[in-house]
């Protein structure tokens, strides 16, 4: 009997074990497929000597040793620049080209050397140009890391189910049995763990390369062509896709294009060198940063902020914080804008933060336990709410929410707290602050 029972549910165990390997497969797959599109490899080649890097118009020697030592080689410069060359632009002398600040290249480089001559363990930028939106906010991003640039293994977990055995000293066939599902569990449970790490490595990469994607070469190959300006002698570029990512015919572009609409004149006279630098540089991160990262307007000196503005909205810019709204999911966010949003997330003060999306009663249901499970626990919550047609408010709290242990009642305790009002109440963005012993 037992024979009979463990023979039937062997055959079923081996169909699951086949739907499980072909998931697993499907799986690294997909992995593999993300990572070829974009002109990426598992195995590096070249391992020594530089890479040329022509970022923003100026053009860097970038040691390859470095960029594989422990402090870097999972960063996403690194990755980036070692793992995906083949997917990078090219500019007409043949090196990779990067989207970035030239001046923030340059100090990037210099901790690098620093790092790569063991004087420092890490790659940080010195106190005043960490507090410098134009380096801080490239250096957040190409910082960030991921562990899983290796080929993807299909781990097949242990086929322990098909070795059980009915044979045992008591002849008792239900002991013959639970063997068996005792076995069949043990393989479920270890699939399970496995789907759920290349699921993982699936998910990091997308993130990469959702991260990434301003910085590679455009399928359409007019879009990587590299549109340089002369100001005081010094060169200053810009590809056309990131042109382009600014919105259509962009001032931006038509100053900078070489075909019509244009300007006739290659050389920047009517604006300030150091304005139109910073406008350039400025529209440069609001194109290329992903969404949800605040990017700051440039820190100007005293005295040049009405120059600066006049110059910056005569290219179609403005003045204020910028931060993307992340991917939409069918419904719309109660930011408007990447201007609303970039005023809101620079109201909590923090530096170069990254917001993430973790509940939406539109997506997650508006039921208690659903709002609850995704954010208790959790630090540096915003919450914005929409009341009818034309309030929007929320409020920010930078702390740990932690919830009363009977739902129907209140738990009160100390956290710093502010609100704030889109519209209705206010006609632009306002944050409303409390005294502090009422937070």
């Amino acid at each position: 009997m037992a024979d009979h029972l463990i023979r039937r549910s062997s055959e079923s165990f081996m169909a699951a074990k086949e739907r499980a390997d072909a998931e697993m497969q499907a799986i690294a797959n997909e992995i593999s497929t993300l990572v070829a599109a974009e002109g990426g490899t598992w195995q590096l080649t070249d391992t020594e000597g530089e890479i040329m890097v022509n970022a923003g118009g100026s053009v860097f020697p970038v040691s390859r040793r470095v960029l594989l030592m422990p402090y870097m080689k999972h960063r996403y410069i690194s990755v980036l620049l070692m793992h995906h060359a083949s997917g990078l632009p090219r500019d007409a002398d043949g090196h990779i080209y990067l989207e970035t600040s030239p001046a923030y290249f340059e100090a990037f480089l210099d901790e690098l050397t620093l790092y790569e001559t063991g004087r420092t363990n890490t790659v940080e930028l010195p106190p005043p140009k960490a507090a410098d939106p134009l380096y801080a906010d490239y250096h957040a991003l190409f910082t960030r890391e991921i562990n899983c640039y290796a080929a993807p293994q299909q781990t097949t977990p242990p086929h322990t189910a098909s070795t059980a055995s009915t044979d045992n000293p008591t002849g008792s066939e239900d002991q013959a049995i639970q063997q068996y599902l005792k076995a069949c569990e043990q393989f479920l449970r270890t699939h399970s763990a496995a789907i759920k790490q290349l699921q993982g490595v699936r998910d990091d990469i997308r993130c990469f390369l959702e991260a990434m994607e301003p910085f590679f070469a455009s399928p359409d190959g007019s879009e990587n062509e590299i549109l340089s300006l002369t100001v005081l002698g010094r060169k200053v570029s810009m590809m056309r896709k990131t042109f382009s990512r600014l919105g259509p015919n962009h001032p931006l572009l038509t100053r900078f294009a070489t075909t019509p609409p244009c300007w006739a004149d290659r050389r920047v006279r009517q604006t300030p060198t150091k304005c139109f630098v910073t406008t350039v540089e400025f529209a440069r991160r609001i194109a290329v940063l992903p969404a949800c990262q605040l990017i700051r307007p440039p820190l100007l000196e005293e005295g040049g902020e009405r120059h600066f503005i006049d110059d910056i909205e005569m290219y179609g810019l403005r003045y204020q914080p910028y931060c993307h709204l992340p991917a939409a999911d069918g419904t719309d966010f109660i930011a408007k804008s990447a201007e609303e949003w970039g005023k809101v997330i620079d109201m909590t003060g923090k530096p170069s933060p990254r917001a993430t999306l973790i509940y939406k009663s539109s997506r997650d249901t508006f039921e208690y336990p659903s709002f609850l499970n995704k954010v208790v626990g959790k630090s540096g919550l915003l919450f914005a709410i929409r009341q009818g047609d034309t309030h929007r408010f929320g409020a920010f709290v930078d702390g740990p929410l932690t919830a009363p242990q009977d739902p129907t009642k209140t738990n009160r305790y100390k956290a710093p707290l502010f609100f704030f009002s889109l519209s209705g109440a206010y006609e632009t963005p306002t944050k409303i602050e409390l005294p502090e012993e009422r937070q």
